[in-house]
């Protein structure tokens, strides 16, 4: 993490192998599902189909079986996006910049103007429970001079991850402001 310039990439933070192997089998089966890949009956509200299209045209509330692969289908992007995406955060022409890509994310990017930042700080959150304890993720925040709290990034399974990304934004953003003072 040195100069101005710093990329994270987002499978380094993330349990990638159990969220591959749950999407792959959930749009397997849900996909198969859809159409009758196993050439068998499809059964609803007590009678045999051929198909859920069919079912569907007689009885429409089974058109519920598509929310499965459209489930599917998010949770796919999810993990692509964990597999390809990285954040590219910048210090330039007066600004704290970070973009996320290839793949868009909301918020795809942020920018700060350094003059507008009073505190940097790292933040612990627990997003989601596993076994009814919490999982606790980290998220870099900056306070503004106005008051308002910026989420920079998150979702950092680690506190000496967050730590780093925190020190090496405070050591750019300070020298930033020194060369353009001079």
């Amino acid at each position: 993490m040195t100069g101005k310039f710093l990329k994270r990439k987002w499978r380094a933070s993330s349990n990638l192998k159990a969220c591959t192997a749950f999407t792959f089998i959930w749009n397997l089966s849900a996909w198969s599902s859809l159409f009758n890949l196993g050439g068998g009956k499809v059964l609803s509200h007590g009678s045999e189909f051929h198909s859920v299209f069919e079912a569907i045209s007689t009885h429409p509330s089974a058109g519920v079986a598509f929310l499965f692969p459209f489930l599917g289908l998010m949770m796919l992007y999810h993990t692509t996006a964990i597999w390809i995406n990285s954040t590219e955060i910048k210090i330039e022409d007066g600004h704290f910049k970070l973009n996320r890509g290839p793949l868009p994310w909301i918020p795809s990017s942020v920018k700060v103007p350094l003059s507008e930042i009073k505190n940097i700080y790292v933040q612990e959150y627990g997003p989601y429970t596993e076994n009814k304890t919490p999982v606790i993720r980290y998220r870099l925040m900056v306070q503004r001079h106005d008051g308002v709290d910026t989420e920079l990034e998150t979702n950092m399974a680690k506190l000496s991850e967050a730590q780093e990304l925190e020190k090496w934004l405070e050591q750019n953003m300070h020298q930033n402001v020194e060369v353009k003072a001079a």
